[in-house]
């Protein structure tokens, strides 16, 4: 009976490994003669229009539940202004910041935020087309009013020359604008558009 049981699981072995020969040879084996061929038993190398097809696949966005979890936390401003008005920095230092990021905003736009102070702080807060919060709505360097201020409290002044040049005024210690202690800066036009 032993051997009778052993012949049956002999056959049935042959008969599943020839099953699988006869379908890795018929579907999606190779022939010598393929010029894709792997040297692989049943196996073929994808062409290079097949690797592209492959490859132009958009790819599934992982949802919600699926996604790492890494912090509970809302993403921190990019803190634009973390180095203005320090104590251990000259005062043009902070002229030079504000046109820096202004510099950064109009490589990234084409253009430079435009309109009084208010909607300039706006713009570098989120409200820009790409909602890029450059400050947080309690960053230290503004005011009450919302406004960016230098060292002695005083609000800049931005002056809109055009789409691709601004001024930076800081009223200086004596805290007027316009008067001879003012640090300026114009960012310089970046792009011929």
């Amino acid at each position: 009976m032993a051997a009778k049981n052993k012949i049956t699981v002999t056959i049935a072995a042959v008969a599943i490994l020839g099953v699988g020969v006869y379908l890795g040879s018929h579907f999606g084996g190779s022939s010598p003669n393929d010029e894709y061929a792997n040297s692989g038993p049943g196996k073929r190398a994808a062409s290079p229009e097949e690797v592209a097809a492959i490859r132009s696949i958009p790819k599934p966005k992982a949802s919600a539940s699926s996604a790492p979890a890494a912090s509970s936390e809302e993403p921190a401003p990019i803190n634009a202004l973390a180095r203005l008005n320090l104590p251990d920095s000259e005062p043009i230092a902070d002229v030079l910041i504000l046109e820096h990021l202004l510099s950064e905003v109009h490589s990234l736009f084409q253009e430079l935020p435009t309109g009084e102070h208010d909607e300039i702080v706006a713009f570098l807060q989120g409200a820009n087309p790409r909602q890029i919060e450059y400050i947080s709505a309690n960053d230290p360097n503004l005011n009450e009013d919302g406004k960016i201020v230098d060292r002695w409290g005083t609000p800049f002044f931005f002056h809109t020359l055009s789409r691709h040049r601004i001024e930076v005024r800081s009223a200086g210690p004596d805290q007027l604008h316009w008067s001879d202690d003012d640090l300026v800066t114009e960012s310089l036009e970046t792009q011929n558009i």
